[in-house]
C-alpha cells in the first residue's frame, strides 16, 4: 500500500501580556509528511517543540507534541488546567493549542489537507 501523505500547515504567534506596544511575530511554514515525521515549531518559549505526525486518516491527522499544551476552553480562552500532549486536526477546520501561561507565550494553529 501506498504511503499516507498531508500537508501540515503551522501558523505561529507570539503575545505579551506585559507590554501593549509588543508587536506579535507571525510565522506559517507548510510541511508536506507523512506519519512518523516530525518538524519543529519555529517560535518556543519552553524548549524544543517538536510536533510528531501519528497517524493519517481519511479525513484527520492525529499530532503529538513533546511539551504539554493548552487546549481551547469550552467558552473562550485556553483551558489551563488540563493541559494535552496530543491533538487530531480534522481536514478543513484549524486546530490550535497554547503555551500554557498567562503572561506571555505563543499560539499554535494548525490545517491540514490529506493528499493521499
Amino acid at each position: 500500500p501506498q504511503e499516507r501523505t498531508a500537508v501540515l500547515k503551522i501558523s505561529e504567534h507570539d503575545w505579551n501580556g506585559w507590554d501593549e506596544d509588543y508587536e506579535s511575530e507571525i510565522l506559517v511554514s507548510t510541511h508536506e509528511v507523512k506519519e512518523g515525521d516530525t518538524v519543529s515549531a519555529q517560535i518556543s518559549f519552553r524548549g524544543p517543540f517538536e510536533i510528531t505526525v501519528d497517524k493519517i486518516y481519511d479525513s484527520s491527522v492525529a499530532l503529538s507534541f513533546n511539551l504539554e499544551l493548552a487546549p481551547p476552553g469550552e467558552n473562550s480562552g485556553w483551558e489551563y488546567n488540563d493541559l494535552v500532549d496530543s491533538l487530531v486536526v480534522q481536514q478543513g477546520e484549524t486546530s490550535g493549542v497554547a503555551t500554557p501561561s498567562y503572561d506571555a507565550g505563543a499560539i499554535y494553529n494548525f490545517e491540514v489537507e490529506i493528499l493521499n
